[in-house]
């Protein structure tokens, strides 16, 4: 154990032994973690100080309408409704696809293809 770690470790000892830890808020409830498994691991820490300033990343924010637009499909009234969100996906489908170049599209053109034949039988 290197100068620093002894360090570190002796103080949280010391601020276990004055009761720094308990009754903190959230104390014996489970951590909400965030996936970030999406996110290259060399840009995680970067997207989660905009995020924590409260800024979203495009992409962040296109999936989110991505998402949105699926569920106004799923939930389409009628055939137009479904025409209309149909186009919204595939137009914001391709967005995506054009701000990470280089990516595979396959697996949105595939369930793309999936949503068109469910929704039009």
């Amino acid at each position: 154990m290197n100068f620093w770690e002894k360090l570190a470790e002796e103080r949280i000892q010391q601020a276990v032994r004055e009761g720094a830890f308990e009754n903190l808020p959230g104390q014996g409830q489970p951590l909400a973690l965030e996936n970030d498994s999406h996110i290259d691991p060399e840009l995680r820490l970067a997207y989660k100080a905009l995020s924590m300033a409260g800024y979203v990343a495009p992409e962040v924010e296109l999936r989110q309408q991505i998402n949105h637009t699926h569920d106004l499909l799923h939930n389409a009234p009628d055939e137009k409704a479904r025409c209309q969100a149909m186009e919204r996906l595939n137009y914001l489908q391709m967005k995506l696809g054009s701000m990470r170049p280089g990516a595979p599209l396959l697996e949105d053109q595939l369930y793309s293809a999936r949503l068109v034949e469910k929704f039009t039988k």
